[in-house]
């Protein structure tokens, strides 16, 4: 589709209810992108555009400006060499994502072909993609098994 919107959601909106799951949503935020993602879900069906979620672990990386978490606050970053990206199906991956892999990411998931896309982005050992190594990883997740829309109808509890 030629409109396209993405989402960053987070891991874990899917499985709030599990550990560690649950004490991170203690403020109720993975409960408010739920909700956001399935606003936006139904918006993209009504309005026939294309939608993708995108769900990064806890961000790492600077820049460091303006964020108040202990881990940014010490800048307790990976090492460097943690610049691989993976990317898995819905709301399955465990881990953290780079601030910069993530950019990279949800600006290639701009020119996607798939009229929808809903995965986790974490970041692992390894060199980081190219893009289009990054397109080749989305093209990958095209979702056959309608994945996707059983996870969006756990959601909105159908």
């Amino acid at each position: 589709p030629k409109r396209r919107f993405v989402l960053m959601s987070s891991i874990g909106v899917t499985r709030r209810d599990g550990f560690p799951y649950s004490i991170l949503n203690g403020g109720g935020v993975l409960d408010a992108k739920a909700r956001g993602e399935a606003a936006v879900s139904e918006m993209a069906v009504q309005r026939g555009f294309g939608v993708t979620i995108v769900r990064p672990g806890q961000l790492f990386g600077g820049p460091y400006e303006n964020n108040r978490y202990l881990g940014t606050l010490f800048q307790l970053d990976k090492d460097s060499g943690t610049n691989a990206v993976m990317m898995e199906p819905g709301d399955t991956a465990v881990g953290d994502t780079l601030r910069s892999s993530l950019a990279g990411v949800l600006v290639r998931c701009l020119f996607t072909n798939q009229s929808q896309l809903e995965f986790s982005v974490v970041n692992d050992k390894g060199l980081p993609p190219s893009e289009e190594e990054i397109d080749q990883l989305l093209e990958n997740l095209a979702d056959p098994k309608g994945e996707a829309n059983e996870q969006l109808g756990k959601r909105l509890g159908l």
